[in-house]
């Protein structure tokens, strides 16, 4: 089966270096080119050989499975490479943070089945083709028949993917923790140990809270009762930064909009308030190089 991973940064990397390690024929589709693949990890070092274009006119089409692992904000950019990449017959994974992925991602491929995914993984991009993955090499996807095709093909060693049934809570859960990790980083510019002053954790439990409230009057199966103890689960892992404190201080932008942006939106379909979000958002937005200040 033929794959295109779209998105050359440390989740596109780790995960196509792991599966052309594990005899797949990947095509990494990326704006700067690179000849190899090289992860630094505790959990299985790979060096080999990459296939990579740098634009869409080199691609074979349509592939079988199309990923895409750019940040949401980033998914207007690869509208070339869906287009020449997919077909009737692709099924496109949207692996990115947030909610609205089978949204944003449609109407760029449409008349591919899109399926949304959730990533557990902590991995930093070094330079084009070289990765430091320091934990997690998990990919959830929603319970289908084609989700579970691609988890028996892809799972291996360094990649493991699974279908849930419980999908939503999956995604609802890292919404919340990444509203509240990936903001309060972000704000603060610290990495996670920021999150362990008493302040800010008190912080970080609204946000969840919030989120989960949001996600409990949706049908989804999460209790806003229980944001201490995925607070809790953030400061028990080691010190780590997560990739909107990266893109803040490189002065990139930043993927706020899907997450505290996307819960506004729902919380107020629903007629919910989300006060602390509604904050922590505006500020993010006002941090954002892409508002032009």
């Amino acid at each position: 089966m033929s794959i295109a991973v779209v998105g050359a940064g440390a989740v596109g990397t780790l995960f196509a270096a792991n599966w052309a390690a594990n005899g797949h024929a990947v095509t990494v589709c990326a704006r700067r080119g690179f000849s190899s693949f090289a992860v630094e990890s505790p959990v299985r070092a790979v060096e080999l050989p990459a296939r990579v274009v740098t634009s869409p006119d080199e691609l074979p089409a349509p592939f079988d499975w199309v990923v895409v692992s750019v940040k949401a904000h980033q998914t207007p950019g690869v509208a070339g490479w869906l287009s020449r990449a997919c077909g009737p017959s692709t099924a496109v994974l949207v692996l990115q943070n947030g909610l609205e992925a089978v949204e944003r991602a449609q109407p760029l491929a449409p008349e591919s089945t899109i399926y949304p995914g959730v990533v557990r993984c902590v991995a930093e991009l070094i330079e084009p083709g070289r990765v430091r993955h320091g934990s997690g090499n998990e990919i959830v996807l929603p319970d289908a028949d084609t989700t579970r095709r691609f988890a028996e093909s892809f799972s291996g060693p360094g990649s493991v993917i699974a279908a849930v049934a419980d999908f939503d809570v999956q995604l609802w859960t890292k919404l919340a923790a990444n509203i509240a990790a990936n903001g309060l980083m972000a704000l603060t510019d610290h990495s996670s140990e920021v999150l362990r002053d008493d302040a800010i954790a008190d912080l970080a439990r609204a946000l969840v809270a919030e989120c989960w409230t949001v996600g409990a009057a949706l049908g989804v199966a999460v209790d806003p009762a229980r944001a201490e103890l995925l607070v809790r689960s953030i400061t028990d892992l080691p010190v780590y930064g997560t990739s909107m404190l990266h893109d803040r201080r490189a002065g990139r932008p930043l993927e706020h909009d899907a997450l505290h942006g996307a819960l506004t939106r729902a919380a107020r379909a629903k007629g919910i308030a989300t006060p602390v979000t509604d904050v922590v958002h505006a500020l993010l937005a006002a941090l954002d190089p892409a508002r032009g200040w």
